[in-house]
């Protein structure tokens, strides 16, 4: 369930830093055919980027919650 999860936060990063990117460089009367390579440089980069770190802290963190001693005495 971890790989599913991770997958799918990182595909939602980075739509979101992308989506997010546009938003700011499309600014006034812009289009997206007046956009510079430099800008959809830093849209992807910033997109790729966020993908590999919403993956990366999502894999990295287990879905069962950590042992207590709380949770010790309750199960026994």
């Amino acid at each position: 369930m971890t790989s599913a999860k991770a997958w799918v936060a990182a595909i939602y990063a980075s739509i979101g830093s992308a989506l997010s990117g546009l938003a700011i460089v499309l600014i006034g009367d812009m289009t997206l055919s007046e956009l510079t390579q430099g800008q959809w440089l830093a849209i992807g980069i910033a997109a790729f980027t966020n993908f590999g770190a919403a993956f990366g802290l999502t894999w990295a963190t287990s879905n069962k919650p950590p042992e207590t001693p709380v949770t010790n005495i309750l199960n026994g």
